[in-house]
């Protein structure tokens, strides 16, 4: 926002109450964010973080809160609140003016203009040739209107931007002093919001063409001949390069870039710039592309989890199976479940041995020429990572007496696997005492 006429250092300080460093006599031409600072502009900062950004910024007067040094060839306001100062600043440069009726006499509407019944067009808004104002539409003060421009029924041009501070006792709202531009030839569905700049410009370009209730926020800017239809929604800040296209009800982040020509697909979420000519889709939006295969690959999630449940098994599962194999008959049984490193450390009555992966084989070779059948009860298994604990009783049938069934002896073994395999095992044994109590103990419950 530029001032009417430039103002000295000291009369700005005067208007806010504030201390001042710097020539006293130093010009002042505007005021503005520091996005669209220029020379001869002040700009405000409330936070160290920010301290240095404010200070190498274009702006030549800082409104600060802290007396710091001074960069040269430009001056400081010091105050206790910042924030405050630069809205007694807008009240004054740009004070809020009542309306006395539906159309203001300071607004200039050009040749073959129409203006529909119920509009509202405010103090110094200026409208060029050739447009139609469709009913009830909005148009706040100081906006300024192009040639050949549509703007149907219920729009609003220049409401304040979404723009406030967190204090104790809520939030303070940042006064906007900016205008909305609108350029030739574009045209505004209806229900649309366009916000006016804080202190800067609001400004749809040349050509473009924006569907119904779409919200543009404060300080954009919108390319020429761009294509934004229904319900998109796009943050303070931002700009959207030329011949953008931008499908319905997109959400875009504000202080970002689009770059031109990209086309967004509808419902995307923009968080970042985005390079031109390119395609997006998603949230948050990146190369359409990509995403579509990413949607894809998503999609096959619930069939692979459920191959993965059916495949795999757990160290338990895989422990528990080995035991109730028929390991006297069943000799593959061996190569799928046992490591082919194997080492059993055995603790029996007879001793201690050690036993490798074919000393294993071999034990249950012999133990299918004396036993008709051979069978694990298991009564306790426990799991620790890839590690299993089992507590089990051999149960066996003779070929002498096939038709009784008889325990041979109890067992502990502590496993280690690997790669799904039984790799190292720790293991205690002792005959079968046969007494009930003893017995009872093996089974389980």
């Amino acid at each position: 926002m530029k001032f009417p006429q430039a103002h000295t250092l000291q009369q700005i300080a005067t208007i806010i109450s504030s201390e001042y460093v710097g020539d006293s006599n130093f010009p002042i031409l505007g005021m503005n964010e520091i996005h669209v600072v220029s020379p001869g502009d002040i700009v405000f900062v409330d936070h160290p973080k920010y301290y240095d950004k404010a200070l190498q910024s274009a702006a030549t007067v800082i409104l600060i809160n802290k007396e710091v040094e001074c960069p040269e060839g430009k001056a400081l306001l010091i105050s206790d609140d910042p924030f405050r100062d630069f809205n007694i600043l807008t009240t004054y440069f740009r004070p809020f003016k009542k309306a006395d009726s539906l159309i203001s006499e300071t607004a200039k509407i050009g040749k073959n203009t129409i203006i529909q019944p119920g509009s509202f067009v405010g103090n110094n808004v200026n409208i060029g040739d050739n447009c139609l104002i469709h009913a009830n539409v909005s148009i706040y003060d100081n906006t300024i209107i192009g040639n050949n421009v549509t703007i149907h029924a219920g729009t609003v041009l220049g409401t304040d931007a979404f723009y406030y501070q967190k204090r104790p006792h809520g939030f303070d709202k940042l006064i906007s002093g900016g205008r909305v531009i609108i350029e030739d030839n574009v045209d505004l569905g209806s229900s649309c919001t366009i916000d006016k700049g804080v202190t800067g410009d609001t400004i749809i370009k040349e050509g473009t063409k924006i569907d119904n209730q779409v919200h543009v926020g404060h300080d954009t800017v919108i390319g020429k001949k761009c294509l934004i239809a229904s319900q998109v929604g796009i943050s303070g800040c931002v700009v959207i390069e030329d011949e953008v296209t931008i499908w319905g009800q997109v959400g875009i982040t504000s202080a970002i870039t689009i770059g031109s020509k990209a086309i967004i697909s509808a419902q995307s979420g923009v968080s970042k710039s985005l390079e031109a000519n390119k395609s997006y889709f998603g949230t948050p939006a990146d190369d359409f592309r990509k995403k579509y295969k990413e949607i894809a690959a998503i999609r096959q999630i619930p069939d692979l989890i459920d191959k993965l449940k059916k495949n795999e098994k757990t160290v338990k599962d895989i422990v528990r199976s080995f035991y109730e194999t028929d390991l006297i008959h069943n000799t593959e049984a061996f190569s799928e479940y046992l490591h082919p490193e194997i080492e059993l450390y055995w603790n029996s009555s007879f001793g201690f041995n050690k036993k490798d992966f074919n000393d294993i084989m071999g034990m249950f070779n012999e133990m299918a020429l004396s036993f008709e059948t051979l069978r694990c009860e298991i009564s306790h298994l426990i799991a620790e990572g890839n590690t299993v604990t089992i507590r089990y009783t051999y149960y066996v049938q003779t070929i002498e007496a096939p038709d009784k069934e008889d325990p041979i002896a109890h067992f502990i073994t502590i496993w280690e696997l690997k790669n799904d395999k039984l790799y190292k095992g720790y293991q205690i044994s002792q005959q079968v005492d046969n007494a009930p109590e003893s017995i009872m103990s093996f089974i389980s419950k």
